[in-house]
């Protein structure tokens, strides 16, 4: 038996390509599994397997099968009503290891599995973004499930021992706090990993424990607030970097006229973004905040430290916050607005590796982000 943890909404995921037009089963290079692979050349009758291993040019360097694409970037497999013939004709189990997981990150440590749901999938995004409530989590002890993609994170938390749960629930906790914006929630979270590695690296067993329940009635957050920012905020070291990444994501000007100009669009839209959107829609935002921050296994996401970790995990927040602003900047943001936003900024960030190259090096070279 394997113990299953993963948020409610996920619960309710099915996949379906009628609402987004199948959009992982077009304009992506996949490559199927070895495993598959051999069931697609075992498979009856003759006709049906030679047309099926057709689609496939032969094994790739890390021993994969990619998949040749159709004229207009489809998928062979995928059908007119957009479902897949592999999965209508045969199941879920002929399923490639990478469709079988996608939008589904998955991460093993010991016998827990966590679970949670990309919001590059607009049907997951809608699930989890349209509700008010607070992100929730199942934890359930089951047969275990076919892996697919997994990523095995034992080792890495192996340091925290069995600390390493608590840390990361603490994080989500903070960030939950409706009492706070989400920039204090965000402060907050920088501040807790940074006083937990300090205990925990002293070995102050009782301290650590007194600062979870601390964490826990909402005493850490107003004293952290209370003792204040460790610095100021540079906007335009801020927005340095944000030009940055949006030419590396989208080839965006990176002059110093681009820069004035976006200086001066984020003094004057921002205070009006943070009261009319995030504000708002608080519950959007920090959904999609506990969400990332469960999805990505933070707080060891990255070889850097906790205090680290968050605070890449801050600034990847910050350069969606920006898109959002800068979409804002051209006209009322609605829901489906918004949904569009963070499923197409999702996309590049997790298919360029330049992007966090930008955000770990903007952090290393300012020694962190302060808000």
């Amino acid at each position: 038996m394997v113990t299953y943890i993963y948020p409610e909404y996920m619960g309710r995921f099915r996949c379906d390509g009628t609402v987004c037009g199948s959009r992982c089963c077009r304009d992506w290079s996949v490559a199927v599994d070895p495993g598959t692979y051999e069931k697609y050349r075992e498979m009856e009758p003759e006709d049906v397997r030679d047309e099926i291993c057709g689609w496939f040019s032969g094994q790739d360097e890390k021993g994969n099968y990619p998949v040749r694409l159709r004229e207009d970037g489809r998928c062979p497999f995928l059908r007119e009503d957009k479902l897949c013939q592999l999965q209508k004709d045969y199941g879920e189990e002929f399923l490639s290891d990478i469709c079988y997981s996608y939008p589904r990150m998955t991460y093993r440590i010991g016998e827990i599995v966590e679970q949670s749901l990309a919001m590059s999938c607009p049907v997951a995004a809608r699930l989890l973004l349209g509700q008010e409530g607070p992100l929730r989590f199942v934890e359930e002890e089951r047969e275990e499930q076919r892996r697919g993609w997994q990523f095995d994170m034992t080792d890495k938390v192996g340091q925290h021992g069995e600390d390493w749960q608590d840390l990361q629930s603490a994080g989500i906790w903070l960030l939950q706090d409706r009492r706070l914006t989400l920039d204090q929630c965000l402060f907050s979270l920088q501040s807790f990993y940074r006083r937990a590695e300090s205990l925990l690296e002293a070995g102050d067993s009782m301290g650590f424990g007194k600062l979870l329940e601390d964490v826990e009635s909402g005493e850490f957050s107003l004293r952290a607030l209370e003792e204040g920012h460790e610095g100021e905020f540079s906007r335009t070291g801020y927005l340095h970097t944000m030009m940055e990444l949006f030419h590396a994501l989208y080839g965006a000007p990176s002059d110093e006229e681009r820069l004035g100009a976006l200086l001066g669009i984020y003094e004057g839209q921002y205070p009006i973004f943070a009261k009319q959107l995030l504000q708002e829609r608080r519950s959007l935002f920090e959904n999609y905040l506990s969400n990332e921050f469960f999805l990505r296994f933070y707080p060891y996401a990255y070889p850097e430290s906790m205090e680290g970790n968050a605070r890449i995990f801050v600034l990847s927040w910050k350069v969606m916050e920006f898109a959002l602003l800068m979409m804002s900047a051209q006209g009322d943001m609605d829901f489906g607005k918004i949904l569009l936003g963070i499923d197409r900024l999702t996309e590049r960030l997790d298919h360029n590796r330049d992007a966090m190259r930008i955000i770990r090096e903007y952090l290393r070279e300012t020694g962190g982000f302060l808000m």
